[in-house]
């Protein structure tokens, strides 16, 4: 026997709890919070980590399968065996925020949002003639090993699993086997990981973003795929065509930005962190370079994203947790001064986003090498020998697909 809980986002609760019980009921319930042994009641996962594939709005879900195992050296009187799935949202408000309606405890409070909830009922000994008598029924259980079987289809639009700055998501599986009197409850918990990740085609699709710099230098940014698991080389091809004489590209800088958004109870705060990825001179010797007769630069740069342990999450969004990642390159171009023989330094950023995902998604996703990409960069790059004409440059900006759709907004700043 089982039911199930879908819970809204109205459904809050706020912290922090007190304990109002008698002392002769805290006395009773004792058995439900000593440790047991862990031999007597276990849990086994057919899939220890649950991937949902696609955006909430796409993903079919996927199911929560296993094995509750009850092992019992001699016969044993069980009053009950239930079992619980829950996940939550949490958030904590940051210290020295004014929390409305909080009081002046405010700043210690946290918002639980539960977002499902699940129960199963394997055995129950209570029925409607005795159970105004404590501990009075039980059934008697054969020693050895007994088995229960479960399945719980988890919704495709559910938050993914994540541990943030102020806030995360948790999925908890927890039974228990009720024993009559006192005698000690057993009891099983563990947590459940779920992770979000991008179909394959689409991720395949990569990013693509071409601009012209004040009518006086062309660019194109093409970035190999969509999304990229933490720790992972993400390949980056860049092509520079000048407009006017004398100006030339002297640096790169790449930063991932993160942005964090949490809201409670209405309210929301938002930090952004900036990290360091990668940066080149272009007179650097060992920056791939490539030159065309038509005066085109192109550069091929493998920056590392900070692994599963470095500052940053991988992006999700739920009700209450937000996070986003973008690329941010700064290009230093040194342009001409008129009348003069000098050149002036000048400066201009370019936001793409970018989605990042768990390192956990190895398991789930193939690894990609350069070589089997359809539409390669380089290949891209080496066949495009005419910036002007208007032909290949519709195919160039044609490949991929829709990247304005994909990639979301783009923005310049000078």
């Amino acid at each position: 026997m089982s039911s199930s809980v879908l819970t809204t986002p109205s459904s809050l609760h706020h912290h922090i709890h007190y304990d109002k019980k008698s002392k002769l009921k805290s006395l009773i319930s004792l058995n439900g919070i000593i440790p047991p042994s862990t031999n007597n009641l276990q849990l086994e996962l057919v899939e220890p980590i649950l991937f949902l594939r696609g955006i909430p709005q796409e993903s079919v879900g996927c199911f929560l399968r296993g094995k509750l195992i009850l092992n019992l050296n001699k016969p044993t009187k069980i009053k009950k065996i239930e079992m619980k799935f829950v996940g939550k949202i949490i958030t904590f408000w940051p210290e020295g925020k004014l929390y409305v309606g909080s009081g002046s405890k405010g700043n210690n409070l946290c918002e639980e949002q539960e977002v499902i909830s699940h129960n199963w009922t394997f055995l129950n000994s209570s029925n409607g003639s005795n159970q105004r008598f404590f501990n009075s029924s039980f059934q008697l259980l054969d020693a050895g090993t007994h088995v229960y079987d479960f399945e719980l289809y988890i919704p495709g639009d559910l938050p993914e699993t994540i541990k943030a700055d102020r806030g995360r998501v948790t999925y908890k599986i927890t039974a228990r086997a009720i024993r009559p009197g006192l005698q000690l409850n057993f009891n099983v918990s563990r947590h459940v990981t779920i992770i979000r990740t991008i179909f394959d085609e689409r991720n395949a699709e990569g990013i693509f973003y071409t601009s012209t710099w004040r009518k006086m230098l062309c660019y194109e940014i093409n970035v190999s795929k969509k999304a990229y698991l933490l720790g992972e080389s993400m390949p980056v091809y860049l092509k520079f065509n000048p407009r006017v004489q004398n100006i030339s590209v002297f640096g790169v800088h790449l930063k991932i930005i993160e942005e964090s958004t949490y809201k409670s109870n209405g309210q929301k705060v938002t930090e952004l962190q900036s990290f360091d990825v990668y940066q080149f001179r272009t007179d650097d010797p060992d920056i791939p370079i490539d030159f065309d007769e038509d005066g085109n630069t192109y550069y091929h740069i493998s920056p590392k994203i900070p692994g599963c342990n470095g500052p940053i999450h991988y992006s999700c969004k739920s009700s209450g947790i937000i996070i986003s990642h973008k690329l941010k390159f700064t290009f230093t171009v040194m342009t001409p001064i008129v009348g003069c023989s000098r050149s002036k330094k000048n400066k201009f950023e370019v936001e793409i986003p970018i989605t990042i995902l768990s390192c956990i998604c190895t398991d789930d996703l193939p690894t990609y090498n350069e070589g089997e990409f359809i539409n390669s960069p380089l290949t891209q790059y080496n066949n495009f020998n005419n910036f002007g004409n208007s032909q290949q440059d519709q195919f160039f900006m044609d490949s991929p697909p829709n990247y304005e759709k994909s990639i979301g907004i783009i923005s310049e700043t000078a």
